[in-house]
């Protein structure tokens, strides 16, 4: 099986976001961040030409981002809870063994959680080892189940 990970792309500052009164999942992406994660997606479907399933946080951001990388994937986005950022790295691994068998699968989320998460899979550690950049991406792979320290880092870029 194999993971791709992907931080959603550059947002709306949270602090100006924060003086509209909307709640931060609502926060959407710059325009800025859409054009530049337009070429990230094309780099993306490069590395990985076919996915089993696109799967994304429910906030706006990651959901916009998913809709990006839908250009250039024929699957529906399924939005889970287990990509919130406040998820632990047991929870999303937890959630992803019952819910998935798909041989490669996209995963849109964001910081810290994505980080810990793949720190998590990569070596079993529960502190972040790596640290994806808006728009950034990086694929695991595993040889059997998905468990923690059991998986192997393909490749890791920035956007």
């Amino acid at each position: 099986m194999i993971l791709v990970l992907v931080r959603h792309a550059i947002a709306e500052d949270r602090d100006i976001f924060a003086d509209t009164g909307l709640p931060d999942n609502k926060r959407p992406l710059t325009p800025q961040g859409i054009k530049k994660f337009e070429k990230t997606a094309r780099k993306i479907k490069k590395l990985v030409p076919k996915i089993g399933v696109l799967y994304s946080s429910p906030l706006k951001r990651a959901k916009q981002t998913g809709k990006i990388l839908r250009k250039h994937y024929p699957h529906k986005t399924q939005i889970t809870p287990a990509l919130k950022p406040e998820n632990t790295p047991e929870a999303t691994t937890d959630w992803l063994s019952r819910h998935t068998t798909r041989k490669i699968s996209l995963w849109v989320g964001h910081e810290p959680h994505l980080s810990r998460w793949a720190s998590y899979l990569l070596s079993g550690s529960k502190r972040s080892l790596i640290k994806l950049k808006k728009g950034g991406a990086l694929a695991i792979e595993f040889e059997g189940d998905v468990e923690a320290g059991k998986g192997k880092l393909l490749w890791l870029f920035k956007p």
